[in-house]
């Protein structure tokens, strides 16, 4: 059973985990006509021995995989080397969580430089790496939520995470700064939970997704202000002026013409948004007999 994969930003390569095994493929193009158009080339690996499971994958650059445990709360930093076609375990690092309740959201910066990751609980916890020694530089927690987090997104250049809950309050924090940016809900109407959130290559709109419902978040306006001066005193260059109120703003455009969503993303050199849709024919093809009979008319 395959828990979690992804591709490297270039897209040469594809990592996913089974039970206990995290496998890394090469994608290459092969043009002799006869072959497939892509060539797989799996890498040597031998790094995990035990049963670990491992639902979230992500790559920090082309040759670094961060995988995250679900049982253990453990970060494992796997380095790829493209002439060997190995792979090398090169850091493990523990989640600065006090309860041992597993993770159900994780996330990484565009940058490779932060992870969010958040628990059954409502907590979000954001963890700042270094790509040097593999190691977490520095870790912060967002204020606790009464409701469960549904999704985490990062802005791909700005330092903004975006939480969604179960009750569709949207929050947007300022991780460098510490500060909430952002603080609305998309709808109070439906009672389907947001399953999933990105954002834009370019930065200026925000996609969620229920199960057969989209809202799109365009960004309308950065708002900041910097407190007024009291002395004449020149600032000093070396300084940055300390921004005490920044906002954004969105305005939320609504779609319903999807049904049974799993799954939205954005093209990364175009901001067209791709959606994945599954026919509610092939969901009742699996169902068994008894329950796929019509009934009531249904």
């Amino acid at each position: 059973m395959i828990h979690a994969a992804c591709q490297s930003p270039s897209g040469n390569f594809v990592a996913y985990s089974t039970e206990s095994k995290i496998n890394v493929f090469r994608l290459s193009q092969v043009k002799d006509g006869k072959s497939p158009a892509v060539n797989l080339t799996m890498f040597k690996s031998d790094i995990f021995t035990e049963e670990t499971v491992f639902p979230f994958l992500h790559f920090l650059d082309e040759t670094r995989v961060l995988a995250v445990s679900a049982s253990s709360d453990l970060l494992f930093f796997i380095e790829i080397d493209p002439t060997e076609e190995t792979l090398t375990l090169k850091r493990e690092t523990s989640l600065p969580k006090d309860e041992d309740d597993g993770l159900t959201l994780s996330t990484v910066s565009a940058n490779g430089q932060y992870l969010a990751v958040a628990d059954p609980h409502g907590s979000v916890f954001i963890l700042t790496l270094n790509s040097r020694d593999y190691s977490v530089e520095n870790t912060s927690s967002l204020p606790n939520y009464r409701h469960q987090a549904t999704a985490l997104t990062f802005h791909p250049t700005e330092p903004y995470l975006l939480v969604t809950y179960l009750d569709h309050s949207v929050k947007v924090w300022n991780i460098e700064s510490e500060r909430l940016v952002y603080n609305d809900r998309v709808t109070v109407q439906s009672l389907q939970p947001i399953l999933g959130a990105k954002w834009s290559p370019n930065g200026r709109s925000v996609a969620l997704h229920e199960i057969d419902k989209l809202y799109l978040l365009e960004l309308n306006e950065i708002i900041e202000s910097v407190p007024k001066k009291r002395t004449k005193r020149a600032p000093s260059p070396s300084r940055n002026p300390v921004i005490l109120n920044e906002k954004l703003e969105f305005s939320i455009k609504t779609c319903n013409k999807h049904k049974f969503i799993p799954f939205i993303d954005f093209e990364s050199l175009e901001n067209e948004l791709f959606i994945l849709e599954v026919k509610p024919k092939s969901l009742v093809e699996k169902l068994p007999p008894t329950f796929a009979k019509k009934r009531f008319g249904m």
